[in-house]
């Protein structure tokens, strides 16, 4: 996501490294490219039998002079037509840091999109917060629901930034989104926000999860962190059967994020597992200091149950720099059942739920990851079983294109027995458009291989927005 390459073009811009110096000098038109950096399928709106998708990059400049408002695409990936585009609603805004697709919000049986925004501000040059340089414009992070076929915003949902007044401070994505099915029996699919920066009763940054009416944003029902900087609704995700409850759940961590002003405060990562009718805690992950190298609970997912205990469990991924631990934890109790093995390049960044692909009764996953640079052929995919260490496959490129480890990953095309036929995958680029673009790619998992692939370059023309 967008946060991986600030934070990245940080630590270079720090050490004094090429790539920071680079982007310190670029000005608005040339600054990194972060097209792909959300993607999500969001079904078939000219019933050509293929879903559409949703790609957002936040720090795109509209025409219109609002620099990093970011940017929302709805894409044709069969004919790279743009079929709408949706702005952020001021400088520094970063729409679409963070997207979801519910299904249909308001009835008109086209489907929706719920759309993250950070609110960054921007400095003299158009670019988002930056250490050396005043930023101006920063305001309250929102979450916006979109209707498609309107063609134009439903309603909109302030989220308590809680006094984070720097990008760089930022370890997830920021606010969180995850859909979760009609909640309150009223029709329409709600959906959770996890709002890391929120604050209660004195708790300073403590974190929030809040369920939202998919009807029109309202409040459902919420839930903060128990101490000041626990920072839950870092991540959020949908989840079934957590603690033997039946239907879906959440899953969501927090803690772990080294911010400026808590640098000297013990602030351990965790994750959650909640009900989704109460948001009562019923799974707790604890890790050990040894478990993980940093913003553990960055990347979540639901597995089968793998110790046949009635209960699915819990994978878990760490750090978003370097290797990236990856652990199995009980579904039931939260206790560690496993890991997997550390490899060479980042590993893991992002993964997904893929189903059962090898046919052994357990759900597998896909993971991002990211190569070196010098060698000619990327690994984006790996599939990896989800009862053991093994590498199922991967899906491989082999251009002159190096994607940054802001990474998306979503269902594009299931079979008929559940498991993903076709898989989205985001990239988000640290240099400049001309240079590396962010690219999006259609995967098919059964042949292994790139079905499509566009970057904004690509992209069809069309004045409908």
């Amino acid at each position: 996501m967008v946060e991986d390459f600030i934070l990245f073009a940080r630590q270079a811009f720090v050490r004094g490294g090429a790539i920071g110096l680079v982007l310190a000098a670029l000005g608005p038109s040339r600054y990194a490219d972060s097209f792909g950096c959300s993607v999500v399928s969001i079904g078939d709106l000219n019933s050509d039998g293929h879903s559409e998708v949703a790609v957002s990059d936040p720090l795109f400049v509209s025409a219109d002079g609002k620099g990093r408002c970011g940017r929302v695409w709805i894409v044709d990936p069969q004919t790279k037509q743009v079929l709408k585009t949706f702005d952020g609603r001021g400088e520094g805004d970063l729409f679409g840091v963070s997207m979801i697709a519910p299904g249909d919000l308001d009835g008109d049986d086209v489907p929706d999109l719920i759309v993250g925004t950070t609110c960054q501000g921007v400095d003299e040059a158009g670019r988002p917060e930056s250490i050396p340089t005043p930023v101006s414009g920063i305001g309250g992070a929102y979450v916006s629901a979109i209707s498609i076929g309107r063609g134009s915003p439903l309603y909109v949902v302030p989220v308590s930034r809680g006094g984070l007044q720097n990008i760089w401070d930022a370890a997830y994505p920021f606010p969180s989104l995850a859909a979760l099915g009609d909640c309150n029996q009223d029709g329409v699919a709600d959906f959770v926000i996890g709002s890391p920066y929120d604050s209660s009763s004195g708790r300073v940054h403590c974190g929030s999860v809040r369920i939202y009416s998919g009807v029109d944003g309202k409040p459902i029902k919420g839930v903060f962190g128990d101490s000041p900087h626990a920072h839950l609704g870092g991540r959020v995700i949908q989840a079934e059967g957590l603690g033997g409850e039946r239907g879906n759940g959440i899953l969501v961590s927090g803690g772990g994020i080294r911010c400026t002003e808590v640098t000297s405060i013990n602030n351990p990562a965790f994750v959650w597992g909640l009900a989704r009718g109460s948001l009562n805690r019923i799974v707790t992950v604890n890790p050990k200091d040894s478990d993980y190298s940093g913003a553990f609970g960055k990347t979540l997912c639901g597995l089968s149950d793998l110790n046949e205990d009635g209960f699915p469990e819990i994978a878990i991924g760490g750090s978003a720099r370097g290797k990236t631990p990856l652990f199995r934890y009980s579904g039931a109790d939260g206790s560690l059942l496993g890991k997997w093995r550390q490899r060479n390049g980042r590993f893991g960044l992002e993964m997904i739920s893929l189903g059962d692909v090898n046919g052994d009764g357990f759900s597998d996953l896909g993971l991002s990851n990211v190569g070196d640079v010098s060698v000619p052929i990327q690994t984006l995919l790996v599939i990896v079983s989800g009862a053991s260490d093994e590498i199922l496959g991967e899906v491989s490129i082999s251009e002159d294109q190096f994607p940054f480890s802001g990474v998306s990953l979503s269902v594009y095309k299931k079979d008929s027995k559940g498991v993903v036929a076709e898989l989205l995958i985001g990239t988000a680029s640290y240099r400049a458009p001309a240079d590396w673009p962010g690219v999006v790619y259609v995967i098919d998992l059964s042949e292994r291989k790139v079905v499509t692939s566009f970057s904004r370059s690509n992209l069809v023309a069309r004045d409908a927005k």
